[in-house]
């Protein structure tokens, strides 16, 4: 395409084409450079093109082909149109300056160019639908600082003075704030009342954007009850006449629903539905009267089987995936494992960050700003983690083990968990330590029937934990099973130093 000719070695019918429109190229360049207008341009590429005789034969017929020539047909004399304007409005300005007025425009300019309307949709400033209606009306857009727009307008030459002087009045009455408003909801009532059958109005509500106080002129729709329409996908459908059948078991519901059935159309058989078969068994899950039966419990789901021992056996049968706080906290846990175990590791803010970048690229985020907002929070845990870790160093305390499993019995059931750092203090006393990295962590009140935390500390009771000297044993007179330690939320251990507490709570904020 850079120059006209190079396609008259390939006898074919596409190279035959392909030549004409660089030959078409060619001479609308040269066009340009002796100062053609972008009407002129636009004539040029127009007549060589010859869609006019194949675009106007085909819009004499009916159908689908007819209908697309028109709109290729109103399109043209829309854009010769505005090329025409531009001329007359700006002679002697490039046609390049032309294409990056069209190209950058998120609306059509408005034309007194004949335009079929027919099976379209028309995207418009209020302005342009003056004297029109449609059968559907969308507003969009009403946000507090969009619409309305209280900003001023006309302040270089201020028509509204203007127009006062000459009808005379006094210029000092003039609200011009007033003036903008009530051009605003003449507007937004110029583009409600276009509707003739169905209006839509859209808004965001979130922190950073706010609906418009126009709304608040709208009264409250009916609620739809949705009568005669039938949802647009396959699972939808089966729910809705599902749903029919049993509010009316006479309706012709269960008819459409075989014939879904015959289709394996999922949920449509009835022998899939819940409550209709009789139970497989009714037998409990485990027997707790044989003495071999071991039922494995999790220091961290406890609290779940004392809350709800349902919610409990749903979330064991049929996990949900873990979120991306779940996640990053999994990495945080990892990089406070790796560097309490490394001899002389740096404890800063900085290498609690670095450990987490280097699987931070494992994380799938739904947009830019939601990975920017997890970051700065996973930070702030990190600061928290460091100022713990850092001030552990400091006060001189001992590690026993860090991410240290278990297992002991109960009866029937079988504990099996891990601990994040079992820690001995310098006065000979056992912590146990779970970093929590959610947006809750218990209270100080709630701490010493926290049952997580019970399981540890009954752990390390029983003789599960290894490692363990034999001074700083649960029971001995130095040690405290109570003084349990949280680290990224809150923690019991008492601080000696008020700023170690106040780095803590900024933690704990996080």
């Amino acid at each position: 395409m850079a120059a006209p000719g190079r396609f008259a070695t390939l006898d074919t019918a596409p190279a035959r084409r392909a030549g004409h429109l660089a030959e078409t190229i060619a001479q609308v360049r040269d066009a340009h450079g002796r100062g053609a207008s972008i009407e002129e341009l636009l004539w040029l590429t127009w007549e060589r093109s010859g869609l006019a005789r194949t675009w106007g034969a085909q819009a004499q017929g009916t159908g689908v082909l007819a209908d697309e020539a028109n709109r290729h047909l109103d399109s043209a004399v829309a854009l010769f149109t505005a090329a025409q304007r531009f001329v007359e409005r700006s002679p002697g300005q490039p046609a390049t300056d032309f294409l990056a007025e069209v190209l950058g425009a998120d609306l059509p300019e408005d034309t007194l160019a004949p335009r079929a309307r027919q099976d379209s949709v028309l995207v418009c400033a209020p302005t342009a639908v003056l004297g029109a209606e449609f059968d559907v009306v969308a507003v969009s857009a009403l946000q507090e600082g969009i619409w309305p727009n209280l900003r001023l307008r006309g302040t270089l030459l201020h028509p509204d003075r203007l127009a006062a002087v000459l009808e005379g009045l006094p210029v000092e009455q003039i609200d011009a704030r007033k003036a903008v408003l009530d051009d605003e909801l003449r507007m937004f009532a110029l583009a409600v009342s276009r509707a003739r059958a169905a209006l839509v109005l859209t808004s965001v509500a979130n922190v950073d954007e706010q609906p418009s106080s126009l709304l608040r002129l709208i009264p409250d729709a009916p609620l739809d009850p949705g009568t005669g329409r039938m949802p647009l996908t396959l699972r939808g459908m089966v729910g809705a006449l599902r749903r029919e059948l049993a509010g009316n078991p006479g309706s012709p519901a269960s008819a459409a629903l075989a014939r879904l059935r015959e289709e394996r159309v999922p949920g449509a058989d009835p022998a899939t539905w819940y409550g209709v078969l009789a139970p497989s068994t009714d037998l409990p899950l485990a027997d707790l009267e044989d003495p071999e039966t071991r039922v494995t419990v999790s220091p961290s789901r406890l609290a779940t089987v004392e809350k709800s021992p349902l919610g409990w056996f749903v979330d064991v049968m049929a996990a949900s995936p873990s979120g991306i706080a779940a996640s990053i906290g999994t990495v945080l846990h990892a990089a406070m494992e790796k560097l309490s175990l490394t001899p002389g590791a740096d404890l800063s803010a900085q290498a609690v960050m670095a450990a987490v970048d280097e699987r931070w690229n494992e994380f799938s985020f739904e947009s830019p700003w939601v990975e920017e907002y997890e970051r700065r929070r996973t930070t702030r845990l990190a600061e928290g983690l460091a100022d713990y870790l850092s001030a552990f160093d400091r006060d001189g305390h001992r590690l026993l083990g860090a991410e240290s499993g278990f297992e002991f019995d109960v009866g029937p059931a079988r504990v099996r968990g891990t601990i994040d750092r079992v820690e001995l203090t310098r006065d000979g006393a056992l912590v146990i330590v779970d970093l929590k990295t959610g947006r809750r962590w218990p209270t100080k009140d709630e701490l010493p029937e926290h049952a997580q935390l019970g399981l540890y500390q009954l752990a390390a009771a029983s003789g599960a934990l290894e490692g363990l000297p034999e001074q700083a044993a649960p029971g001995a007179p130095s040690s405290s099973s109570s003084r349990t330690a949280w680290a990224g939320g809150c923690s019991a251990r008492p601080r000696r130093r008020p700023s170690a507490r106040r780095r803590s709570s900024r933690s704990g904020r996080a």
